[in-house]
């Protein structure tokens, strides 16, 4: 059994070395801008998407998109889907299913504002088994302080390929949770205090939802049979609000060729050596893009089509550790003090939510961080989503 996983933010790979006094930075020369693309299509009906971009620097990775361009994806039986630039080098179009079909080779066309023609080799979608389940165990993690261990609980994935022509398989994982704040907003601040008898929930509940970078895939070809046990996915950890109300994990399981697994395998082994920077040099990764115009140059990135099937998993508050969340400390003013500083606030940042001590319309009242009240200040919104139980 061979599982990798692989945590790629870019397209370069970030390779640290440690010392026992400082950090040692190799000095790494900068190569010219290539062309990125990758996108994928499936055998899913929906919106199916590209992104076209440039390599950045290797000490400041980040993305770089090309806009303008035509790109186009293409099967083998002269079907064409024209894309459309959605967002800075990110293009998307809808295709039915009566164009998703097994058997049907699938080809990306880009022609970017410079005139340049790239097109990547083809693939075609091989049906993928259904993921048969996506569990999780409590766990705990040493760190580098062995009186400090890392609790939280690490999901896994089951599925039987036997059957199937696909070997190879991808997960990608989206996660979401919902968090709560600590306190109701009641008592507020806008140049004076006013006092409320009730309490409103309307910034109390928050969901907040992303994608992991991670990616996992899994060969079978080693195997005597196709079946997918134990395959761990992602670990989270009691250390942020994830997993203090309820977690939410929607596994997506791709069947991909052997060109695409060797594609994510190389950019693993590569990311994850710990051979030491001088006995594992940084290799070329060699996708599935190819220059049409201009051969001779190198281009990064791969497309590719896939089956893909989906489960999600809902996960309660129910562990057998504590879970840290942010701490909502008083910030013990007194009437006179907590007077001075509300009056530093600018009426851009009103309503100022308040504790009131006393419940009482006397008060006394004291300050606590807002982010205690409204639960967008900690990165989500108050909409729930659809899916969510």
């Amino acid at each position: 059994m061979q599982v990798i996983r692989n945590g790629i933010s870019g397209m370069l790979l970030l390779i640290f070395i440690s010392s026992c006094i400082d950090p040692f930075k190799p000095e790494v020369e900068d190569i010219s801008a290539m062309v990125v693309i990758s996108g994928r299509i499936t055998d899913q009906e929906g919106y199916h998407s590209v992104e076209v971009s440039k390599s950045t620097s290797y000490n400041d990775p980040y993305f770089y998109p090309v806009s303008n361009c035509m790109v186009t994806i293409a099967d083998d039986k002269d079907n064409r889907f024209n894309l459309t630039e959605y967002a800075q080098g990110k293009y998307q179009c809808w295709i039915g299913k009566e164009f998703l079909n097994e058997g049907t080779y699938y080809h990306v066309e880009v022609i970017t504002p410079d005139g340049k023609q790239y097109m990547s080799d083809s693939e075609t979608i091989l049906p993928c088994p259904p993921v048969e389940d996506v569990y999780f165990e409590e766990k705990t993690l040493e760190t580098e302080n062995p009186d400090v261990p890392l609790y939280g609980i690490q999901f896994y994935v089951d599925a039987d390929a036997s059957g199937f022509a696909a070997r190879n398989f991808l997960w990608n994982l989206s996660e979401a949770w919902e968090y709560h704040s600590t306190y109701m907003v009641a008592d507020y601040y806008d140049g004076e205090i006013h006092y409320s008898p009730e309490y409103y929930d309307s910034l109390f509940y928050c969901w907040s939802s992303g994608d992991l970078y991670d990616i996992i895939t899994f060969t079978t070809k080693n195997l005597t049979s196709g079946k997918i046990t134990r395959c761990p996915l992602n670990f989270v950890s009691n250390r942020s609000q994830r997993l203090s109300v309820k977690y939410s994990l929607l596994v997506s399981q791709y069947s991909i060729s052997d060109e695409a697994y060797n594609y994510w395998n190389t950019l693993q082994r590569q990311s994850q050596s710990t051979g030491g920077f001088y006995e594992t040099q940084p290799a070329s990764i060699k996708g599935n893009i190819h220059c049409i115009s201009h051969p001779d140059e190198a281009v990064l990135g791969y497309f590719m089509a896939a089956g893909i099937t989906q489960k999600r998993i809902f996960v309660p508050r129910n562990f057998g550790f504590i879970i840290h969340t942010p701490y909502c400390e008083l910030a013990g003013y007194s009437s006179a003090e907590l007077n001075d500083f509300l009056k530093a606030f600018k009426k851009t940042t009103y309503p100022i939510f308040l504790v009131n001590l006393s419940l009482t319309e006397s008060g006394p009242w004291d300050y606590a961080e807002q982010y205690c009240f409204d639960c967008r200040k900690r990165g989500g919104t108050l909409t729930k989503p659809d899916f969510w139980e």
